[in-house]
């Protein structure tokens, strides 16, 4: 009958084949744990990679915002710093005193370029560049309400205006220090991008690490 003659096919089949076929359901199942392990791998790091970026990227930004406070700091402290011999030039009328006096205020940290004004705002003296226009006032906080400074802002730059006043608040003239934006934006960017390296070079250790550990299990 045909069941004995497939029968009979079947005890005269080569080994190589039968062995080929008794195989080919583990392989199957080795297959499937490979693919879930694949599966396992990616849903782990794609929200760890998320959540990494995610955070580098707010810790650098935060970073970067307070890079710029402490250059509104270093303004601040350097308009304070030259507020008397500022005065005491303006005073006595000389205008080498004033020249030697803005051109040394050059040297301080992010200093691009300074002003001295007469009580009219008419410039009497200047060392630097022409200073970039200002496009907006930022808001002032406890510090400027104590000096009465002026914050402007501009795209690349912050320029703080104070005035020069007696000991009877009378104006005498004005002084603007303009700060350069771009050596802290250019330090902001640095740590944004070494935050972002690390955070590439972790995932890649890790996913290296994960790839080696599946060949051991297999």
């Amino acid at each position: 009958s045909a069941a004995v003659a497939h029968t009979a096919r079947r005890a005269y089949q080569p080994a190589g084949k039968r062995h080929m076929i008794a195989a080919n359901p583990g392989q199957g199942c080795t297959m499937t744990q490979i693919g879930i392990k694949a599966r396992l791998l990616l849903m782990t790091l794609v929200p760890a990679s998320v959540l990494a970026v995610t955070l580098g990227i707010f810790f650098s930004w935060q970073h970067i915002n307070l890079l710029e406070q402490q250059l509104l700091d270093r303004g601040l402290m350097t308009v304070e710093h030259l507020r008397t011999p500022a005065y005491n030039s303006l005073r006595q009328g000389s205008e080498e005193t004033s020249r030697q006096l803005l051109k040394r205020a050059l040297n301080h940290t992010d200093v691009r370029a300074i002003s001295l004004y007469d009580a009219e705002q008419q410039q009497l003296q200047h060392s630097g560049p022409v200073m970039y226009p200002p496009t907006r006032t930022l808001s002032l906080n406890h510090q400027t309400l104590y000096s009465g400074v002026q914050i402007q802002a501009s795209e690349h730059s912050r320029r703080f205006l104070l005035p020069l006043t007696d000991t009877d608040e009378l104006l005498h003239g004005w002084l603007e220090v303009e700060l350069d934006l771009h050596p802290t934006r250019l330090q902001g960017y640095r740590a944004l991008l070494a935050m972002l390296a690390a955070i590439i070079t972790g995932l890649g250790f890790r996913r290296a690490a994960s790839a080696s550990s599946r060949k051991i299990d297999g």
